[in-house]
């Protein structure tokens, strides 16, 4: 899975070869592909080689022809709890993807969040706006060492997406609201602004931090810019997202 010359040697655990940026490399990648934890990563790694090493797995196991991209750890509270005082980003592909009324199996680490997203327009900026869903996989073989680098390294946890119907970009985005229901109770509601204060800063934000990470921002991309409330477990039910202006989104948490 992985390509020459990708990076000099680091040193890692949980099982992984020491001092092999290949074997992690392919593990990461087998932890995605197959369902199963993602693998610690080393703790001197750098936040520049942790983004190296998400992009050489990403691009081996899905491709280097991204739908878009995805912000994580958009609030205080989650930065906090690493240290830090940014957020991260990752790579979304369309076998991500779930069609809106869609059905996802619960695995390990699924979450819920609800988010506002983007596509990106040919100037670069956003041409067009819509609601979304989307369900991290938060599963790691090492919880309590996990780290800024651990979330970068696996992607910031991508693994299904659904979108809602697309309108075209305004500003007004910055005010919407959203409450999520299963099976109709309310079990989160949140506002555009929890993500780094303001969606549409938090997109502008995504194209530097990508484009200083070697990434493509090209028109047509999606952009997910954060988690809007909690973000919440993935339990079996059936799910309708109600944005205040940009409709609903349904889907459905089954076990197979």
């Amino acid at each position: 899975m992985t390509r020459a010359g990708a990076a000099a040697p680091i040193g890692v655990g949980n099982g992984v070869a020491e001092g092999s940026w290949e074997g992690l490399a392919d593990a990461l990648a087998a932890a995605a592909l197959l369902e199963r934890p993602f693998p610690d990563v080393a703790p001197a790694m750098s936040e520049r080689d942790a983004y190296r090493l998400q992009a050489q797995w990403v691009g081996d196991a899905f491709g280097r022809h991204p739908a878009g991209y995805k912000a994580g750890l958009t609030s205080i509270a989650a930065q906090a709890r690493f240290g830090i005082d940014t957020a991260v980003v990752g790579v979304l592909h369309d076998v991500e993807r779930v069609a809106p009324g869609g059905r996802i199996a619960v695995t390990d680490g699924l979450m819920i969040e609800v988010e506002i997203g983007f596509v990106t327009g040919h100037d670069g900026a956003p041409a067009a706006m819509m609601g979304v869903v989307e369900l991290p996989r938060l599963s790691y073989a090492a919880p309590d060492r996990l780290d800024r680098n651990d979330v970068i390294a696996s992607n910031v946890a991508a693994f299904r997406f659904v979108t809602g119907n697309s309108v075209l970009f305004h500003p007004g985005v910055r005010d919407e609201t959203v409450v999520l229901e299963r099976d109709g109770e309310v079990v989160n509601r949140g506002t555009a602004r929890d993500a780094l204060g303001d969606p549409v800063a938090a997109f502008e934000w995504m194209t530097h931090k990508l484009r200083t990470e070697g990434y493509a921002v090209e028109p047509g991309m999606v952009m997910l810019t954060g988690a809007l409330g909690r973000v919440i477990d993935a339990l079996p039910g059936s799910y309708v997202a109600r944005f205040e202006g940009l409709g609903e989104i349904e889907f459905e948490i089954g076990v197979d």
